[in-house]
């Protein structure tokens, strides 16, 4: 069973853009309650349903999750059913004696800690559809170009 689009995209919306529509402006439901940010994460190994997020996640020195706003300046709502960065979104570059294979990036509630994770996806070694590694080694840093980190579905 599947949900409908409209549904997907007021679910993007409450989400990503901290905005009620369609169902969620009928429903008791207050937005004030969801932090303001959304954290994205660098993980090295598979996320599935029941993970958090610091499972696998990278632990190179001065690595942090990104906090990306829960706005149109943070999040684009794309069609009816996905929804991207708006933004580049730049992680820390790592120092010397670093060397993690990236393969999966995570959307989550906290700066650190483990978090709740929303997402979690596949990273794209094109910028585009095929799944790939990253390896993060000295003085490179991580980033997905705006438009790039896709969520598809509510």
């Amino acid at each position: 069973m599947s949900k409908s689009d409209a549904f997907e995209t007021d679910i993007l919306n409450l989400i990503f853009l901290n905005t009620k529509s369609g169902f969620w402006v009928t429903q008791p439901l207050t937005v004030t309650g969801f932090p303001a940010n959304l954290y994205i994460s660098l993980h090295t190994g598979t996320l599935l349903g029941s993970n958090n997020q610091s499972t696998n996640e990278v632990s190179y020195v001065g690595y942090a999750r990104q906090a990306v706003a829960r706005t149109a300046g943070g999040w684009t709502l794309s069609g009816t059913t996905q929804v991207a960065n708006t933004a580049i979104i730049t992680f820390p570059a790592a120092p010397a004696s670093t060397n993690q294979s990236v393969t999966y990036f995570g959307i989550g509630t906290e700066a650190t800690g483990t978090g709740f994770l929303i997402y979690g996806g596949t990273v794209s070694i094109d910028g585009g559809t095929t799944a790939g590694t990253r390896v993060i080694t000295q003085d490179i840093a991580a980033t997905f170009a705006a438009g790039t980190l896709i969520v598809v579905g509510g």
